[in-house]
């Protein structure tokens, strides 16, 4: 149960900022260089999780969080990686804080990040979550493939952001400043009340990795609360730092835990015949792999199938799939189309043109692989000169 502590001095909530870390620590180092030179918030506590990191990692870990011992920091360990959504649950359990944030150990932020994000939630009661505007740190002026300014999902269960459709990355120019209501906040750098989170028994820990924050989102929203992206703070997230090491991987929990989100979030009706329609998406991924000679990504996608095929008995006996729930045909925020159609065929490369809001030229980039270390010495692409 976490512990609310209050500052009798102080009416500001005390935070406490999760951040899991994994093999090669220097991207964590890096992450907590930016945020004790760029976080001025108090009260505040940062919880970073070791999640099954090799023991040489593991010391300069270490090694590393003695730095800030002046600091209220602390190091949690496992002995093996537990993904995501478990991993950040237990540590969820360790906090003392009013407010969480969920951090990636691949996201660099910047000054007076923090500040907005939670008096925005102290004043907006209702609203449970919120996340800033993510830039790509590779590409500074473009947004970042996983948050964005916000996320939103289609009627398949397809997650597409303000500022990124598929692999279709806006360039950021100021048209998505202006705070916005949005359906889930990106898990790379995510506010959420502690007591929700905790009600909600947290991130759903099937998934694992990809679309637990969406999860989460979308069940709070159905409680009636609201998720807000809120742009005039930023932060630079690497992207896929940790799942680029393994795409077959990646692609596997893409497709098997977006099929489980459906599964999980769709009544009987319309159910089956989306569920038909979105599997015939998933033999165009496959043909689409094999063009490419990703043999890999072939068996990535077959593998997800299988494995959902195999679970479901045991997630309908304990009740984890009910098939009761409200559609997302009728869910606020969702765009009532197939994000897919939109894009690969009729060519829609931004947001506002899959919304239906009207064409406009926007300056956008392939999403590609992003390179981290440079490629002689081997070190870390620098920080943000403003961060």
């Amino acid at each position: 149960m976490a512990k609310n502590r209050s500052n009798e001095n102080d009416k500001r909530p005390f935070v406490t900022i999760i951040i899991l870390s994994a093999d090669d620590v220097r991207i964590t180092f890096q992450c907590l260089e930016a945020l004790f030179k760029c976080t001025y918030y108090s009260p505040l506590e940062v919880l970073v999780v070791d999640n099954g990191s090799d023991p040489e990692q593991g010391r300069k870990l270490t090694k590393e969080i003695l730095k800030y011992k002046g600091s209220r920091i602390k190091i949690l360990r496992n002995e093996k990686n537990l993904g995501y959504a478990r991993a950040n649950n237990q540590a969820a359990l360790e906090a003392s804080g009013e407010l969480l944030v969920f951090l990636n150990n691949d996201v660099v932020v910047t000054s007076s990040w923090l500040p907005p994000l939670i008096s925005f939630m102290m004043k907006n009661r209702n609203n449970a979550a919120c996340q800033p505007k993510l830039r790509s740190f590779v590409e500074r002026e473009y947004f970042d493939y996983a948050g964005g300014a916000g996320g939103f999902l289609d009627m398949f269960g397809y997650p597409f952001t303000r500022g990124r459709v598929f692999d279709c990355i806006e360039k950021d120019v100021g048209q998505y400043d202006k705070p916005t209501e949005i359906t889930w906040a990106s898990g790379s750098c995510m506010v959420v009340r502690t007591d929700l989170f905790l009600e909600e028994h947290g991130f759903d820990e099937y998934f694992f990795s990809y679309m637990e924050e969406i999860d989460l989102c979308l069940r709070l929203k159905r409680k009636g609360y609201s998720i807000y992206c809120l742009p005039e703070t930023c932060v630079y997230h690497y992207g896929a730092y940790t799942s680029n090491k393994d795409l077959g991987k990646k692609i596997f929990f893409n497709h098997r835990n977006n099929l489980y989100f459906i599964f999980k979030h769709y009544s009987i009706w319309p159910f089956f015949p989306l569920i038909l329609i979105r599997l015939l998406f998933d033999i165009g991924s496959i043909l689409h792999y094999l063009v490419e000679y990703h043999l890999g990504f072939v068996v990535a996608v077959f593998r997800a199938h299988l494995s959902l095929v195999i679970i479901l008995p045991k997630l309908i006996r304990e009740g984890v799939l009910t098939f009761k729930g409200r559609s997302l045909l009728v869910d606020d925020n969702i765009y009532k189309g197939s994000v897919v159609v939109s894009h690969f065929l009729l060519g829609r490369n931004n947001f506002d043109e899959v919304m239906g809001k009207g064409f406009r030229r926007q300056n956008y980039k392939r999403y590609v692989d992003v390179t981290y270390f440079r490629e002689k010495t081997g070190e870390l692409i620098p920080l943000p000169t403003n961060a």
